[in-house]
């Protein structure tokens, strides 16, 4: 080397680096044992991430895609992955500072979905000609078909709950477009609707909540509400109370059961689906949400027997998505008749569980007269409805 180049001393570690590097090295396969004993000892935990395991096709194989979904399956069935992801949001929801790209969680836990807080309003208008077109045909059945249908739309949570919901404490701009725009949608197409915003509204204000707070759904008094509004809106549709069927409704003490809310579930916490619902640690057990079973009978002839969900044969069916469920409990009590649920338990497009309902009408499968059509916010707001009309409506005339 010439004159006047420095001589570069070669590297040397510090003990403190040293310490740290094998330290990150034995923390690494102790990570990596500890998979591989947890995956022995324990069976694939199922949370709400979970997917099922891939079958690549050749394509995916030749264009490297199978190799991807195969990692996201060892990743999410990790029990590793399990406990260090969940143990990192459960300590960061506890400081407050979890954020989720689905989920904003406000005061005192609440939650709503994010995408709840920013409808996509072009989407919204882009698909208004096919949500009216389903609408039109779906009522034109139904009046063929001798089926009178009352819809309600249930609103979003932050919808009726502004003052938590958003940072300004008020509505965006636009916001209300949605559900102002679905009702006179509904209503053009010639279904009797009745807006239910301010009823739920007011009942807060009064300090009996309609909705969860770590759960998209309204609660057990909400639901009520709604059914005590369809009971009057097919009343008026001719419906003659009280139904005279030989058979009575009764309900023994409500019993109160803990649940993990749809929201928690969505961010990544330790909580496994275990007989098809979720169970939490102890660590997130404080949010859970609290709701009530009513074990709700039929007394007939002299028997007695637990409530049907599908029967067939009862004059009122009611139809929708996960809202309606409760909704359709309220309504037996209401009515003190059994009504079919059958077609509200799913997450399809609002439309076409009316059409299968009209469908099964239409083969003597059902035997309603009446029907309340139930769909949230969400659902009606989204593209759903660009899917064509089904086929089998043209014959009915």
């Amino acid at each position: 080397m010439g004159e006047g180049v420095a001589k570069v001393e070669p590297f040397q570690e510090s003990r403190a680096q040293v310490a740290t590097r094998y330290a990150t090295l034995v923390l690494f396969l102790a990570v990596l044992c500890a998979d591989i004993v947890g995956n022995l000892l324990h069976d694939a935990v199922k949370t709400t991430a979970s997917i099922p395991r891939p079958e690549p096709t050749e394509e995916q194989i030749l264009d490297g895609s199978a190799s991807k979904k195969i990692e996201t399956w060892l990743q999410e069935r990790s029990w590793a992955n399990y406990q260090i992801r969940g143990l990192y949001n459960e300590t960061r929801l506890q400081l407050g500072i979890l954020e989720s790209e689905e989920v904003a969680i406000r005061r005192d836990a609440w939650m709503f979905l994010r995408s709840d807080l920013r409808p996509d309003l072009k989407t919204f208008d882009a698909v208004r000609p096919f949500r009216m077109r389903h609408l039109k045909e779906l009522r034109r059945v139904a009046e063929a078909l001798g089926v009178k249908v009352v819809a309600i739309v249930g609103p979003n949570k932050s919808t009726i709950y502004p003052e938590i919901a958003f940072d300004a404490g008020t509505f965006p701009p636009g916001y209300e477009r949605v559900m102002d725009t679905l009702l006179a949608d509904l209503r053009e197409a010639g279904f009797p609707v009745r807006d239910v915003r301010e009823l739920l509204r007011e009942s807060n204000r009064r300090g009996e909540p309609t909705y969860y707070a770590r759960d998209t759904h309204w609660n057990n008094h909400g639901a009520q509400l709604v059914a005590k509004v369809f009971v009057e809106m097919l009343r008026e549709q001719g419906l003659a109370l009280p139904i005279d069927d030989g058979a009575s409704v009764t309900c023994s003490d409500f019993e109160p059961s803990w649940f993990v809310p749809d929201l928690l579930g969505n961010l990544g916490l330790r909580s496994a689906i275990k007989n098809d619902e979720l169970s939490p640690l102890a660590s997130i057990a404080a949010l859970q949400e609290q709701r009530l079973k009513m074990p709700t009978f039929v007394e007939q002839g002299g028997a007695r027997r637990p409530r049907r969900l599908n029967n067939r044969d009862a004059l009122v069916a009611v139809v929708g998505d996960s809202f309606s469920i409760p909704v359709g409990q309220s309504l037996t009590l209401e009515l003190d008749h059994e009504v079919n649920c059958e077609e509200s338990m799913g997450g399809t497009a609002p439309s076409e569980r009316l059409y299968r309902t009209l469908e099964r009408v239409r083969k003597g499968e059902f035997k309603c007269r009446f029907v309340a059509w139930e769909f949230v916010e969400r659902w009606g707001a989204g593209n759903w409805w660009g899917a064509p009309i089904p086929a089998w409506t043209k014959e009915v005339r």
